[in-house]
């Protein structure tokens, strides 16, 4: 269970920073990082996820970024 919430949360906030960077807004990994405890708790979907610095590095290089 753990793992399909964190392909979910990946999922969740791989579309809130395509929305963001439509609109032409520059994100940092600080930025990405907040994203993603955000809406973790909002969907409850990873208890204790402190989104870290290695989870961040990981899911921007799995979209592609740099």
């Amino acid at each position: 269970m753990r793992v399909l919430n964190f392909k979910r949360l990946s999922a969740l906030l791989r579309e809130k920073v395509m929305e963001a960077t439509e609109q032409g807004l520059t994100l940092s990994y600080a930025i990405v990082r907040h994203m993603a405890v955000r809406l973790n708790r909002e969907h409850r979907l990873n208890e204790d996820f402190r989104a870290s610095k290695s989870w961040i590095a990981k899911f921007v290089l799995e979209c592609g970024g740099d």
